[in-house]
């Protein structure tokens, strides 16, 4: 997974996390506002009705301040004695023709000597309204936060990243055959700059490694020729003279310890190019024939 897909994934994870925190703390803390006027509204209407009550004669068992606000009243022959009581309830609308969500004030008092249970009741309509506008302002400013995010995101890690771009390509067509020092770009970020200075500094000495143990392995493979060489031009001409037994089979023995020598100096020199990548081109090969030809002369040995 690319770095810019693992730093979205957290930009998206802390966003949204901070969006359902933030939305949830936004509605309990606006509901509480809202209650809050609701309440001071109920009570304002509690003193204004009881007054009105009192000064007026004729009276209504259900009264409509506005669209909306009931206010009903119960006449009882004792003192219920009610302390004022908030409560959310649920009433059917008349204006809307369906239930709607109230808040509701329940008193008693005594008026003009008859005791009277009052409930007053606001509709919650323009609160769940409101609610509801401030719900999708805040997912649409935060779905314009993540896709600017995103976006910032992006052209910010494209324009920083691409030296670091830069030095991961020239690494990957680095070969140590022909090797190649960094062209690296200037950069405000001071910790491309350390790890291109570092990189440059490792891809320098590797070069030089290479050059020296590729001088030291073409030396030594060449040294080692030539007296194995000698050596083994001496066998053969000490193998041509009449010698008795037991000197023949001591100059077979150096003969054949020189041949195996030259085979061991020629794999070496071969896994040596191999490990140091110098074939560029490379073929696949079918290894069940050249390995049954091999079986095929040890066969005799085996039986």
């Amino acid at each position: 997974m690319k770095l810019l897909d693992i730093a979205n994934r957290y930009y998206l994870i802390t966003l949204v996390l901070v969006f359902l925190i933030g939305s949830l703390g936004a509605y309990y803390v606006l509901k509480s506002i809202i209650n809050h006027e609701f309440n001071e509204k109920l009570y304002a209407e509690q003193a204004q009705l009881v007054y009105e009550l009192r000064n007026f004669e004729n009276l209504q068992r259900t009264y409509y301040l506005n669209i909306g606000d009931v206010i009903e009243l119960e006449e009882t022959t004792t003192d219920p004695k009610i302390a004022p009581t908030l409560k959310d309830t649920v009433m059917y609308d008349q204006y809307e023709k369906k239930e709607l969500p109230f808040r509701q004030l329940t008193f008693s008092d005594r008026i003009n000597d008859q005791y009277y249970i009052v409930k007053i009741s606001k509709s919650l309509l323009p609160n769940l309204d409101l609610i509801q506008g401030v719900s999708e302002i805040m997912i649409g400013l935060a779905i314009v936060l993540m896709l600017s995010l995103g976006f910032l995101n992006q052209w910010i890690f494209q324009k920083l990243w691409s030296p670091f771009h830069l030095v991961i390509q020239q690494l990957q067509d680095f070969q140590i055959t022909q090797p190649k020092t960094l062209k690296l770009e200037a950069s405000n970020v001071d910790e491309f700059n350390q790890l291109g200075q570092v990189l440059d500094e490792m891809i320098t000495k590797n070069i030089k490694d290479y050059r020296n143990l590729k001088e030291y392995t073409e030396n030594t493979s060449h040294e080692i020729q030539t007296p194995l060489a000698i050596i083994k031009n001496k066998a053969e001409i000490l193998l041509q003279e009449p010698l008795n037994e037991h000197q023949l089979t001591e100059v077979s023995k150096i003969y054949e310890a020189a041949t195996r020598l030259a085979r061991l100096k020629e794999g070496l020199s071969l896994l040596t190019k191999i490990e140091n990548n110098q074939y560029v081109k490379t073929s696949k090969i079918d290894l069940k024939p050249f390995i049954t030809s091999k079986l095929a002369a040890f066969e005799e040995l085996l039986e």
